[in-house]
């Protein structure tokens, strides 16, 4: 028996679906995308790897085998809509427009696309008020045409498509890494104090890193003023070089209370960021050195940027996923040195920098982090559009703690 979506008084809107002897053995989001009416697959298996799936009243994974007569629980909201989210969204951005293209400031704290139908203050549901034709030109509808998402918690600009050709084409053009995307992020380094003096670029890894993962960057020259100049940001305390982070990411199931979440791995897919360093600024109270980085993600894996900047000692301030947490210790799994004979599913799960764990707070909203998407170019798949920026939000940087 399934139950529908409930019409909550207070806490989010769920469904319930008994399992039958026919659902017997196979995976909960199966289940529950089968037997919930308005709920497909893929929006089960993604608010599963939320967190957002009980089984008996238990959290679990969405590969969860179900037995008969278990109770599967999805909650299908993870917040209530706000005033404040709905007037954001009211005063949407609008970057630019083209004939094929719609580009528009997502501010953090909201939602690309829908995980759930009629789930309040997404982007793309504002998108396709306005432009109707952006609705209909993605497969799910309620995708609104996107034809890229950022997380929640980042800022900046994102892409819809305006027919289906323009979304089917523009999709193949990221999953081909044609499109150059562009991010700024403000870091810490929490070493500064113990180190006594400036930092090493590229950053050294911890003791046992994985060698030629950290590289000089191949460019021409440094593109600082010209970031700098985009951004409206002073570059002139920063003259460290650029370097290429080369380490392949995975994808890590849910356990105990450590979300779904990217790490490096060796048996990860490939992923390349080039890091551009921009400014600095006064150390703070505890003795972190601020950072602004600017980042050009040449691959598209998830949470790329904050899982290989906090890899390499610099998470992003605000980033309680990535960030160090209390009683962390450096990470050895998943950076093996060179010469051993490492286990191909070794790890840096998220947590693990060395570090003060209070300073992954400063600056933080539970729905935003430092991290924002300053530039998007689809010029190579699409020779008519050119680079989009979106501006710097206020207080970005200098930080202010």
């Amino acid at each position: 028996m399934t139950a529908m979506p409930s019409e909550p008084t207070s806490g989010p809107r769920h469904v319930e679906h008994t399992v039958t002897a026919e659902d017997a053995g196979e995976r909960a989001d199966v289940i529950l995308g089968r037997r919930v009416p308005a709920l497909s697959r893929r929006q089960a298996r993604s608010l599963a790897r939320a967190g957002h799936l009980r089984v008996d009243g238990l959290k679990r994974p969405p590969s969860t085998r179900a037995r008969e007569g278990q109770v599967l629980r999805l909650a299908l909201d993870d917040e209530p809509s706000s005033p404040e989210l709905a007037a954001r969204l009211d005063a949407l951005e609008v970057l630019a427009e083209t004939p094929d293209f719609v580009y528009v400031h997502k501010p953090a704290g909201v939602h690309t696309v829908a995980l759930t139908p009629q789930q309040p203050g997404v982007l793309a549901t504002a998108v396709a008020e306005r432009w109707p034709e952006c609705a209909g030109a993605s497969e799910d509808p309620r995708e609104g045409g996107a034809v890229h998402r950022l997380d929640r918690p980042t800022s900046g600009v994102v892409a819809f498509a305006r027919s289906p050709e323009i979304w089917a084409r523009a999709r193949k053009a990221f999953s081909a890494e044609q499109v150059r995307k562009r991010y700024l992020a403000v870091c810490l380094d929490l070493g500064a104090r113990e180190r006594g003096a400036a930092m090493t670029w590229p950053p050294a890894l911890p003791e046992g890193g994985l060698r030629g993962w950290v590289l000089p960057a191949e460019v021409e020259a440094h593109p600082r003023a010209e970031l700098g100049s985009l951004a409206g940001i002073d570059t002139a305390t920063a003259t460290h070089p650029s370097f290429r982070v080369r380490a392949p990411l995975g994808r890590v199931a849910r356990e105990a209370e450590i979300p779904s979440h990217t790490a490096v791995r060796l048996d990860g897919q490939r992923a390349s960021s080039v890091v551009h360093p921009l400014a600095q600024a006064s150390a703070t109270s505890t003795g972190a050195q601020p950072w602004l980085l600017a980042l050009e993600l040449e691959t598209g894996r998830r949470h790329q940027a904050r899982c290989h900047l906090a890899w390499i000692g610099l998470p992003i301030v605000g980033d309680s996923l990535y960030g160090p947490r209390a009683g962390a210790t450096p990470p050895t799994s998943g950076s093996t040195a060179a010469g051993s004979s490492p286990s191909s599913t070794s790890e840096t799960a998220p947590g693990s920098s060395t570090g003060r764990s209070d300073m992954c707070e400063l600056a933080h909203t539970p729905t935003s982090i430092l991290l924002h998407a300053h530039g998007l170019d689809l010029s190579a798949a699409f020779p008519d559009e050119r680079t989009v920026f979106a501006p710097v939000p206020a207080g970005f940087w200098p930080p202010s703690f």
